[in-house]
């Protein structure tokens, strides 16, 4: 699509350094002061983006422009009508090009298809709770296991891992010469639970991190995060931020966006730093 991976231009907002600055970021400070300062360095975010992107592209990176792109690929393969499969954000494109183009769809499959009834924040709130249900469904594979590192009892599984995670926010751990955040903790976990085949290496890492090892959590959240071995970013996270703010609604209300911060929070407490609530405008 544009902006992703080999396509010109491309969406790339922060350098490999700022990257790395990026993700040593708390963001857990929910009094006034923490929240204003949240929405300042989003604020600068989105102006490295316009400053190094250009307005102009920013502005039609969106899915109906995929869409239009994929109606191209189509006649330039010289396929009548579409036949597609999506997954993740494919559900999206596909959904929408079957919107703008439906008499040039055969068939489509949509796997984990977005309900259009909901709104930007709804989306996000069921998101997170499916992300609670993986890792409820993590812990009680996991407490089958002699040496689960969260116990026997899953229904103690989320205290367990806060109990662990939690102490990272005053104290990351060194792995080698780079550090493992409160964020990359989360991030190297929520990477492990899209695909059951990737738990015993989250079950690995919550047992190193048990240990004072954050090794496997840092490699599972650079692998979310596209960064290479040498050290490099891919620009898969700041593409799907632009295309994401181009497509979802906009949310400024302090009200509203504090109640679907808590609701989220709520709805996957594995994430929950036990800070409180940051209500920060993207």
């Amino acid at each position: 699509p544009r902006g992703v991976g080999a396509s010109t231009p491309t969406i790339d907002c922060l350098t490999d350094g700022e990257w790395e600055v990026e993700r040593g970021d708390l963001d857990v400070d929910p009094s006034p002061a923490g929240v204003a300062q949240t929405e300042d360095e989003n604020r600068q975010y989105a102006q490295r983006c316009t400053d190094r992107i250009g307005a102009d592209v920013l502005a039609n990176v969106g899915t109906r422009d995929a869409a239009r792109d994929l109606d191209v690929l189509r006649a330039a393969l010289g396929d009548a009508k579409l036949t597609y499969l999506g997954f993740s954000y494919g559900t999206r494109l596909g959904s929408t090009y079957a919107e703008d183009f439906p008499q040039n769809v055969r068939a489509l499959v949509l796997d984990g298809a977005l309900d259009p009834s909901q709104s930007t924040i709804d989306r996000s709130v069921a998101q997170a709770a499916g992300f609670q249900q993986a890792f409820d469904a993590f812990a009680a594979e996991c407490a089958k296991q002699g040496n689960c590192p969260l116990g026997r009892d899953p229904s103690k599984a989320t205290a367990a891992f806060q109990a662990l995670s939690r102490p990272l926010v005053d104290r990351p751990l060194a792995v080698g010469d780079r550090t493992l955040t409160y964020p990359d903790a989360i991030t190297g976990v929520t990477q492990a639970l899209y695909v059951s085949s990737a738990w015993p290496a989250l079950a690995q890492g919550i047992s190193a991190l048990a240990k004072g090892d954050g090794t496997i959590l840092l490699l599972l959240a650079d692998l979310y995060l596209d960064r290479h071995a040498d050290g490099s970013y891919g620009n898969a996270i700041e593409a799907f931020d632009v295309i994401s703010c181009v497509d979802e609604e906009r949310t400024t209300a302090p009200a509203a966006i504090a109640d679907g911060a808590a609701r989220e929070q709520a709805a996957a407490p594995y994430c929950d730093s036990g800070r409180g609530v940051v209500a920060a405008r993207d």
